[in-house]
């Protein structure tokens, strides 16, 4: 079966600390762990779920879902983890727009109009984003990239995910809570 991983760095394996490629993204630790299978990395660093990033135009997953859906098909399972980015100052994000974006971006996904070829709807796996380390703060960077506000989003974010995901459940969607494994 074919599993595509759709996200932002932390599905393409971003480390914050070598600002390199962890040798092991999660895709990759679940290939390993699915051998029969064929696990696909889609993952891109800055990627939001709806938002235009001023500077760099290819970063809007809503835009470019559709596009990852039909590359790939027949797709098992499709996992979406994303929302990190979303959390930056730049977007003034709040936990009720987070919740309306990843909404829109889940709508897209289980657009009938994408499997009209005779493949069926994958399995959608939402997988909310980890929670931040407070120690992001001690780094100036992320500090003024995402301030407060985005750190206060991202505690929210699990909760936002899930409480869109419950009216889809006729689109076999499943949630996967990250926020306290990190």
């Amino acid at each position: 079966m074919k599993i595509v991983c759709y996200g932002d760095s932390n599905t393409w394996g971003y480390n914050s600390l070598t600002g390199i490629r962890h040798e092991k993204p999660y895709p990759t630790l679940l290939q390993e762990a699915l051998p029969q299978d064929l696990v696909i990395n889609e993952g891109l660093n800055g990627r939001t779920t709806v938002y235009d990033d001023p500077y760099d135009d290819t970063r809007n997953g809503l835009k470019d879902i559709r596009r990852c859906i039909k590359t790939h098909l027949p797709i098992y399972v499709f996992i979406i983890m994303l929302g990190t980015n979303d959390a930056k100052r730049m977007f003034q994000t709040t936990p009720l727009s987070f919740q309306k974006s990843m909404r829109s971006l889940l709508y897209k996904a289980i657009d009938k109009e994408l499997y009209r070829s005779g493949y069926g709807q994958p399995k959608i796996l939402v997988v909310s984003p980890p929670r931040m380390h407070s120690d992001y703060f001690k780094n100036e960077d992320t500090k003024i990239t995402f301030g407060e506000q985005g750190y206060e989003v991202m505690e929210s974010a699990a909760s936002c995910i899930e409480s869109c995901i419950q009216p889809l459940q006729e689109y076999d969607i499943d949630f996967l809570d990250t926020t306290n494994i990190c």
